[in-house]
């Protein structure tokens, strides 16, 4: 399968391998990564950089060919002419009814953003209470590189709109992470062994 490496050398510990289009590898590494280890990491992660370009090309061919993800789920989107315009959920299909076709990826993306701030309002709302834990503001918007964000000095977590797309196991266990970082604002083992105590499985979840 054929792709493009973006190497970015930064001011880190370990490297990091994102997969950001059905063509676009993102490599992040220390500033002084050889190209020998840059290599070999290409190399140890070819198998799962394959898994997910094969994600991002499903994900093209199902926009394609009329359907949409919605908690993990594909569902076909069905049109129907109509003087109210909305989206509902019937059975496998999404149904959007609208005056104007044109007007379908309008009204989808406005229903994708109202689910998105109820899910993601709702599962941050739990995490906070069972971890004991208080923000000052939840910010949910679109996010070119992250699924979350959280700036534990100003005490406010980021959450990507796109999220919704997800699997429900999925979004719950980036909000908890986003959430633990207002205890501990790394990635350490103390910070991985506070999200197990809310979050048994979640090096299962994270894998996705």
């Amino acid at each position: 399968m054929d792709y493009s490496v973006k190497v970015v050398r930064k001011n880190i510990k370990n490297c990091y391998i994102r997969v950001v289009s059905c063509s676009e590898v993102v490599l992040s590494v220390p500033l002084f990564t050889s190209q020998n280890h840059i290599d070999y990491m290409l190399k140890k992660r070819a198998s799962w950089i394959e898994k997910k370009l094969n994600y991002f090309n499903l994900m093209g061919n199902q926009s394609n060919n009329n359907r949409v993800l919605y908690l993990g789920k594909s569902y076909n989107v069905e049109l129907v002419k109509s003087d109210e315009q909305k989206v509902d959920i019937c059975s496998n299909s999404i149904i959007v009814y609208l005056k104007d076709e044109k007007d379908k990826d309008e009204l989808l993306e406005r229903w994708y953003k109202k689910e998105a701030s109820r899910v993601l309002d709702d599962l941050t709302k739990y995490y906070l209470g069972i971890t004991s834990k208080s923000i000052d503001k939840l910010r949910i918007k679109k996010m070119k590189s992250r699924w979350g964000s959280c700036n534990h000095i100003k005490r406010y977590i980021n959450l990507n709109q796109c999220l919704i797309k997800k699997p429900i196991e999925f979004i719950e266990y980036v909000v908890l992470h986003e959430i633990a970082h207002l205890t501990h604002p790394n990635h350490s083992k103390e910070f991985y062994n506070y999200i197990e105590k809310f979050m048994p499985d979640w090096s299962e979840r994270r894998k996705f």
